[in-house]
């Protein structure tokens, strides 16, 4: 008997079908509202390194930034104004607790320093409060890895 109100009724039988995409798109949506900030980050900052003509290989070494944004702004203020720096790597511990909304954070804070590689390396804080690399494999690649340089 309800089939057949339905049936008679095209308009509530078509907001049926409209809610029912609405609440299938928004369950969609709503389980990762915001896209990774990168994807395979350290490979593509890996193919970006070139020692510069006239220069030794020179590279920075820098780890623990995520308790102070400040100081990390001003040390990559001077990375980016070395010209004899080949690339940096940061050791770990990029952020407090390792989550999405923090790796945004990281990568606000780098973007506008580009110029230079940046390859990093995880730490404990990285991994988040379940200790799980998915994440940071999602977003810079495998945790292990080596790389040969050539001038």
């Amino acid at each position: 008997m309800v089939k057949n109100r339905l049936n008679r009724l095209p308009a509530v039988r078509l907001c049926l079908i409209l809610l029912g995409l609405l609440a299938w798109v928004g369950a969609v949506l709503g389980a990762d509202p915001r896209p990774l900030p990168a994807r395979d980050w350290n490979r593509r900052n890996l193919e970006r390194i070139r020692v510069p003509a006239g220069h030794s290989l020179s590279f920075a070494v820098l780890g623990d930034n995520r308790s102070n944004p400040e100081v990390f702004g001003r040390v990559l203020r001077q990375l980016d104004r070395d010209p004899g720096l080949a690339f940096a790597i940061e050791v770990g511990d990029m952020v407090e607790q390792g989550t999405l909304e923090q790796f945004h954070e990281f990568f606000k804070q780098l973007q506008p320093y580009g110029r230079i590689p940046f390859l990093t390396a995880v730490g404990n804080h990285d991994l988040g409060k379940d200790q799980d690399l998915t994440l940071y494999r999602e977003i810079f690649g495998p945790d292990y890895y080596a790389f040969p340089l050539k001038d």
